[in-house]
């Protein structure tokens, strides 16, 4: 499974890393859900408005539209169609981000049908969360990292990205609802670990010559996006 990953996997010149999804080979026909979708978003409007969250959540989803982590989907649908439905999550405790948008690849379009997530290889290429932290406390000193928003450093090539397509409003005036699509793989993918891994996998396999030590180290101290390790000294 990870050389076919390795097959697939481009670099542009501006360095980001392009791949596809990991579809099953024989996975059953996938339901576009797409009138699962607009229903689900009916819901999800009419919630936000309620709570008074309406415009904040507008505002996250047009920063990735700014960004390009979302773009808008072409009529012209390209390989497979998944419509991903969407809701809010309030972590009045957090710091920094209260609001947060989940999507739901797990969601199906009538009882018994496949979901996005049932038609994709989660995949292995993790190390073992005890083994990292086991290998942390051999350190006096620790040291701990996060990848900021790392699933969505992984491109999705254009053929696989109207699996990924989504419904919101255009505008909260008109409620015109429009079709827009991730552009990179996103929390609620469960393939999305694994493209993650065999990214860094590569990345650190292109700096091996270079920083051999360095490289070593890194690679038994990551578990997904955070890196646990340390040194005799601040």
């Amino acid at each position: 499974m990870y050389e076919e990953f390795k097959e697939q996997l481009t670099r542009s010149a501006e360095g980001w890393y392009e791949t596809g999804l990991p579809w099953k080979g024989n996975h059953p026909p996938l339901p576009n859900n797409k009138s699962g979708s607009l229903k689900r978003l009916e819901n999800t409007v009419r919630k936000l408005e309620n709570q008074g969250l309406l415009e904040q959540y507008d505002a996250i989803i047009k920063e990735q539209l700014d960004e390009g982590i979302v773009e808008p989907a072409e009529e012209q649908v390209v390989g497979r169609e998944f419509y991903i439905p969407h809701k809010p999550v309030i972590r009045e405790s957090a710091e920094s981000t209260k609001l947060r948008i989940i999507y739901d690849a797990s969601a199906r379009a009538y009882d018994k049908a496949p979901s996005l997530n049932d038609c994709l290889h989660a995949g292995p290429l993790q190390n073992q969360l005890w083994s990292v932290l086991v290998r942390a406390r051999f350190h006096p000193v620790l040291t701990t990292g996060d990848m900021k928003q790392a699933f969505l450093q992984v491109r999705i090539r254009m053929q696989d990205r109207d699996a990924m397509r989504f419904h919101w409003i255009a505008y909260i005036e008109t409620r015109r609802v429009e079709t827009l699509r991730f552009t990179r793989a996103l929390f609620g993918l469960s393939s999305s670990p694994f493209l993650l891994g065999g990214v860094i996998k590569q990345h650190l396999e292109n700096c091996r010559k270079a920083y051999p030590e360095i490289v070593n180290e890194i690679e038994k101290s990551l578990y997904v996006d955070n890196l646990i390790n340390g040194g005799p000294t601040v």
